[in-house]
């Protein structure tokens, strides 16, 4: 996931490649959010009160 952050922030610098350094973090961020909601692991792994769902979905907004 970091490499693909990393990927992300690297290729808005190129015009051409413009959308596609917005579509890797749409859908890295679209993953997390998929990850938390339908999986196991759910909504509140961490007793945090779903903290890192929230910021996951503020950062995907």
């Amino acid at each position: 996931m970091a490499a693909s952050v990393l990927m992300a922030s690297l290729v808005p610098g190129l015009q051409r490649l413009r959308i596609l350094g917005t579509l890797i973090p749409v859908a890295v961020m679209s993953g997390a959010v998929r990850f938390h909601l339908f999986t196991p692991l759910g909504i509140d792994p961490d007793n945090d009160g779903a903290g890192l769902l929230a910021m996951t979905v503020i950062v995907w907004l």
